[in-house]
């Protein structure tokens, strides 16, 4: 079943990130305009997302990734 989402629904998510985002900063922040170094401290990606991350750049070289099994 296809849910609609409500300008109301949409606005609460965007209220909870933000205040998830101060959590995480102690500032009001978002993870747009926070530095890379920053974000890598406080929000390093997971395993599957740093083998995702390096399989693309090895794509973006036309090389085959020794990240992914093949």
């Amino acid at each position: 079943m296809l849910q609609l989402k409500t300008s109301a629904s949409i606005r609460e998510r965007v209220q909870a990130v933000r205040i998830r985002q101060y959590e995480r900063y102690g500032r009001e922040i978002c993870n747009g305009r926070v530095s890379y170094e920053l974000l890598l401290k406080t929000s390093p990606p997971s395993d599957k997302t740093k083998t995702t991350y390096d399989a693309n750049i090895y794509e973006e070289a036309g090389e085959p990734s020794p990240c992914l099994k093949t």
